[in-house]
């Protein structure tokens, strides 16, 4: 399998041989003493013979892959033969790559030598530069093992048409294909399906539902069903399909399984002939008449089983005759979500596996496991742990449980349990023709993408910039750069999800059911390799990938592999992120077809050692320091990697820089480079970089160690095309302090002006700078595509104009400790121009003498969505004009400021340590308010309509609180000048008060009993006298509350947790509680004595008794049969000798 690596490598020599090639076979003229021997013109021509060849692999490998489902031995055969000379094609093409590139930095370093010796003047230096020949001597070896891969290849074709078996060897077997295999119909036995009740009877709702809109189509809904392959899809929607109540509600019920190909004539005929009658039309329209015919005025009910089509119009076209029903309900299942929004009419059922008690209830009714077996407790512990690697998936369960049916033999239960799935024959043509189908239908790139992802371990959390660091080494984000990059990822990880492939485990975290895992093992075959831990692993010698997971992030792991194969394209370690890690040198001598070596993650117990110069083919190397490694020196073989264009030094802290030594400016392909820092006391200088064009990002530090203008404009910024994110940093580096260096005497602002980038820069930081002024280029309008500037630390008192950049959307200004005063200047000298334009992130922090901004015009900052103000004391009061589209605004330490910005868009206001602020303005769209530490805050705030979220801390002038009709979430911190009662919020679902030392009580009945208060926590509260009745509280918390004296009614708390002392009538109410308490938490040091009441703890699953010192007694404890969970931890004189209940399950105890 993997094929589609083997493809792409293909793809990718084809693109590099085709650059090379046209620039070699050009003829020179006959004065040239380069002319090209006829030797040379020879290997030369072999190199275009094998592009051909190349042309026709790809070709094959692309059409078996896309169009192909491979089943023959022979074919796989071939296929096999093709990867393997595929990949030799590539070596051969990155190895000519490599002598030319060497060629060309050879030849520039002889021109520069002949420069510095004053032979030739700069200019003619460029010129030879650019007329470098191109033709370049094919080594002989090259050319010999390209005449092999081209005979290897004549071989291959000679063997498919010589040893094919034809008709005269036989009559051919049919064998189904996947569409065959994957028909389905809608009968079920519904006393064999466990777990789907209750979806199902919401489904049957649904479709039993009456639609209550008016509009010209609502009569027609349509619910789609959603899962991976194999959860039950088809059986939920059978189970709906054939329920009485749905079976009476409908005229006409018609069940079509499309599959693969969406095809309008056919679907319609095929729910013609379900109602009996023969389709006679051919055109879409006749056969739309005929089907008129039949459901006009009916109640209809169309399941349309396995769906893959995402055209709108295609689904248009084909909804079209439902219209004219009296009423119809579509039922769509699909693995993907993009399908179930194309068609939905109501919120799709999306289908999660099997609970753990349902999969045991499938496996024993499939396998007959308590016919067969019911006296053979092995087995019923072997199929346990079957089951639980079926994770729940119902296909697998099903499969697995039917091959053990009537197996007593102990020794093949287990053999299943510690084999592969797609080691067993059943399993390949059940469960694989199923999950595979998924994959068929991703476009190219997703399936390498999908196919990666095998080497990650099992269960292993994809947390999206992980994904990246496996993705990008790969080269499989290939359409994007830097950030686009992490986005182009994210997209990827979002089209697996929508395809059922991935499961969303958390905001930016994914996670891969293991079966999904094992079909991306299987695909991938024996190209890719994990290890984990130490083990040595032998490698296939048909092994491409391999990742390197350590054991644990506490134990040094070892990269130990066998040197039985050198077929190695890429390692990658897969680290916890606080892994060390011993990286053999000899790694760097096995494996010379190295492309990629990355440590994600893992830091190394060693420098980079001298023997990474051998991997003449290597593209891509990241490599971490050691926490303790202040600069990273690279050895200077590493020089020798001219094929390199990813060089990435990484390590813990966030100071590290590598100088920019003698040698770097040979790596000229590079794209992406680490951190640079100009050194004094070093051998450096930016002349280094004047070659290295291709370069994307570009961070320099130490720039005040320049030594001259013109040693910066030998960098060449300007003509680095491709340059895309600049960081010019003119401080020193930690060490560089240590040193106690001298900077140089040159002025930055000449210095800055010679550094100019080209225009299609989109990313700007400027550190440390002190010139008097900006040079021109900065701010200046032709870099239009520029959406991002930085300045920090900069000396100056005035701000470069930067409002007419037409593309910038974030700008941060930071600690530019002598900026005083923000005019127009900053925005543009034109005072008619609107500016601003795109902005829409806006921060000014830690600039202490800042007093004024102003300047500002309606109309100006029309994008501004996110504000930010820290740490600027002096700074009073804000632009008057409305910030139109300002979304979020936070506010700190702000000591001075009086104003708000004004905003009717504003949803999220942040405020803090601004002492000076008294009142905040009408905002009517604000959802979140958090103030904090605003001593002259006014007695209360406004009454925001919007508002669903409040968090007031440290706001003693507070008096009340207004009535805010959408409030859900209120927090309270210290608020001493809070009156004693709290108002009633009638949207309410979560209160925390603390440290409110007046506060008496909270509203009363019959006030509260109309509340959604769902959850509520109270902590040191000194004077709270009671708490009322709340019928929908379900979660409790209550922490030092000692004047408590009456508690009202709580009926579906479910949650409780007391902390603090309590007066012993009230702590007896709390146990006593007629409440289905499931949890109760107890931390309470004077407590001597716990009377549990059995009867009222009737549902009581988890205890937990915390540093309760003096607790000697817990009555009823053994009583408690619903306790499943019991922890203990530092109650040492609690003496629990035979009172644990007989149901516990777990018990901890600790501090004993």
């Amino acid at each position: 399998m993997a094929g589609v690596f083997a493809s792409m490598a293909i793809e990718w020599a084809i693109d590099k041989l085709y650059s090379l090639l046209p620039a070699c076979l050009v003829s020179t003229p006959a004065s040239s003493s380069s002319s090209v021997a006829p030797a040379e013109s020879e290997d030369l021509e072999v190199l275009k013979r094998l592009e051909r060849t190349m042309h026709r692999i790809h070709a094959t490998l692309h059409d078996a892959e896309e169009q192909w489902n491979i089943r023959e031995e022979t074919a796989k055969l071939r296929l096999k033969e093709l990867k393997k000379v595929a990949y030799d094609a590539e070596d051969v093409v990155d190895e000519y790559g490599y002598e030319m590139t060497r060629h060309k930095v050879e030849a520039f370093e002889q021109s520069a030598r002949a420069n510095r010796s004053g032979k030739r003047r700069r200019e003619e230096v460029d010129g030879t530069i650019q007329n470098i020949s191109d033709i370049v001597p094919v080594p002989s070896e090259l050319a010999t093992r390209a005449r092999k891969i081209m005979d290897m290849f004549n071989e291959i074709k000679d063997y498919a048409s010589k040893f094919s078996l034809s008709e005269n060897d036989g009559v051919r077997r049919s064998i189904p294909d996947m569409h065959q295999v994957r028909q389905t119909s809608s009968m079920v036995f519904e006393q064999s399906i466990i777990g789907r009740g209750s979806i199902k009877d919401t489904v049957i709702e649904k479709m039993l539902s009456q639609n209550k809109s008016s509009t010209p189509e609502s009569h027609v809904s349509v619910l789609g069903i959603v899962g991976m392959p194999g959860v039950g899809k088809t059986t939920l929607a059978q189970l709906v399909y054939n329920n009485t109540e749905v079976c009476k509600s409908f005229d006409v019920r018609v069940w079509v399984c499309v599959s693969e190909k969406f095809d309008v004539n056919d679907i319609t005929k095929r729910i013609i002939s379900a109602t009996n009658k023969f389709p006679h039309g051919e055109t879409i329209a006749n056969l739309q008449e005929e089907l008129i015919k039949e459901i006009q005025d009916k109640r209809f009910l169309l399941v349309l089983d396995d769906v893959w089509n995402e055209r709108r119009d295609y689904w248009e076209m084909f909804r079209l005759p439902m219209l004219t029903t009296k009423l119809c309900k579509i039922i769509v299942t699909t693995r993907s979500q993009n399908v179930a929004r194309l068609v939905q009419t109501m919120d799709s059922c999306e289908l999660s596996c099997l609970d753990s008690n349902d999969s045991w209830s499938l496996f024993k009714q499939t396998a007959l496991l308590d016919e067969e077996h019911a006296n053979n407790p092995s087995l019923q512990e072997i199929g346990k742990d079957i089951v639980s690697r079926c994770k729940g998936l119902p296909l697998a369960i099903k499969t697995i449980g039917s091959m053990l049916r009537y197996e007593p033999d102990e020794t093949k239960w287990k053999d299943i349990l510690e084999s592969d799935l797609w080691d067993l024959e059943q399993s390949q043509n059940e469960v694989l023709p199923a999950l595979e189908l998924s994959y068929k239908q991703m476009p190219m790139y997703l399936k390498r993408c999908f196919i990666a992802l095998s080497l990650f371990p099992k269960d292993y959390i994809l947390h999206e910039e992980n994904v990246v660091l496996l993705w990008e080494p790969l080269e499989l984000l290939q359409h994007g750069d830097g950030a686009n990059k992490a986005k182009l990822a994210v997209s990827y990880l979002h089209e697996l999800a929508q395809r059922s492939m991935i499961e969303i485990s958390t905001h930016s975290a994914y996670k891969m059911h293991d079966l999904i895992h094992d079909l991306a093992c299987f695909l991938a075959g024996d190209e890719f390799v994990r290890t984990e831990g130490n083990s040595q692993v032998e490698i296939s010698p048909n092994a491409r990938y391999l990742s390197v997971v350590p054991t644990s992030p506490w134990e040094i792991s070892t990269i130990n592999i066998s040197d039985s194969s050198d077929s190695l394209k890429a390692i990658i370690v897969i680290g916890h992120g606080l892994d060390e890690i011993v990286i053999p040198d000899d790694i760097f001598l096995k494996f010379k077809r190295l492309r990629v070596f990355s440590l994600n993650g893992a830091a190394p117990t060693n420098l980079l050692p001298d023997s990474a110069g051998n991997l003449k083919l290597l593209r891509f190397l990241r490599w971490r320091c050691s926490i303790d490694c202040q600069i990273m020196q690279l050895p200077k073989s590493v020089f020798q990697l001219f094929n390199l264009h990813t060089l990435e030094l990484m390590k813990p802290a966030f100071d590290l820089y590598t100088p920019i030594v003698s040698g770097i400016g040979r790596l000229i392909k590079l794209e992406t480079l680490p951190p640079l820092e100009t050194l004094s006391g070093y051998d450096s200088n930016l002349s280094e970089l004047r070659n290295i064009r291709k370069v994307r990002s570009l961070s320099l530090k130490g720039l005040d160690y320049v030594c001259s203008v013109e040693d910066a404009m030998e960098a060449d910024i300007p003509s680095k095309i491709h340059l895309q994110s600049l960081n010019l940093d003119f401080t020193s580096s930690h060490h560089q302090q240590l040193q106690q260096h001298k900077p140089g005497a040159v002025s930055h602002k000449e210095l800055l002006e010679s550094l100019q980038p080209c225009h299609t820069l989109r990313d700007l930081s400027i550190y440390g700078y002190r010139g008097l002024s900006f040079p021109c280029w900065v701010g200046n309008t032709s870099f239009s595509k520029l959406t991002k500037v930085v300045l920090s630390k900069c000396e100056w008192e005035c701000l470069p104009a930067l409002g007419e950049l037409p593309s910038l959307e974030s700008l941060e200004i930071s600690r530019m400790y002598n900026l005083r005063f923000i005019g127009r200047e900053f925005c543009c000298l034109n005072q008619s121009v609107k500016v601003f334009r795109s902005l829409v992130n806006l921060s000014f922090s830690w600039m202490y003498e800042l007093s004024e901004w102003s300047g500002v015009k309606d109309g100006d900052f029309a994008c501004l969505e996110t504000l930010l103000l820290c740490q600027d004391n002096k700074l009073r009061f804000l632009p008057l004009v409305p910030f139109s589209s300002l979304v979020t605004c936070r506010l700190s330490n702000c000591g001075n400021l009086v104003t708000v910005p004004v905003s009717y868009a504003l949803c999220d206001l942040y405020i803090n340590d601004c002492a000076s602020l008294i009142e905040l303005p009408s905002l009517p769209s604000l959802i979140k308010l958090k103030i904090s530490n605003c001593s002259s805050l006014g007695a209360t705030i406004p009454m925001f309509p919007a508002l669903q979220y409040l968090s007031i801390k440290d706001c003693a002038s507070l008096l009340e609180l207004p009535t805010l009709p959408s409030l859900m979430e209120l927090n309270i911190s210290n608020c001493s000048g809070l009156g004693a009662t709290i108002p009633m919020f009638p949207a309410l679902q979560y209160l925390s008060i603390k440290d409110c030392a007046s506060l008496l009580e909270l509203p009363t009945l019959p006030s509260l009993m109309e509340l959604t208060l769902c959850e509520l926590s109270i902590n040191k509260c000194a004077s709270l006298l009671e708490l009322p009745t709340m019928e929908s509280l379900w979660k409790l918390e209550i922490s030092h509350c000692p004047s408590l004296r009456a508690v009202g009614l709580f009926p579906e708390l479910s949650v409780l947790k007391l902390s603090g002392p309590f007066k012993t009538e009230v702590f007896d109410s709390w146990l006593s509680l007629n409440s289905p308490l499931e949890h109760l938490e107890i931390y309470s040091s004077p407590l001597v004595s716990i009377p549990l009441r059995p009867q009222y703890l009737t549902s009581l699953a988890i205890l937990r008794l915390l540093f309760c010192y003096d607790l000697q007694y817990c009555d009823g404890l053994v009583s408690l049969t619903s306790l499943r969970e019991l922890n203990v931890m530092e109650c040492p004189k609690l003496n629990l000798h035979r009172s644990l209940p007989c149901n516990l399950q777990k018990f901890e105890l600790y501090g004993r």
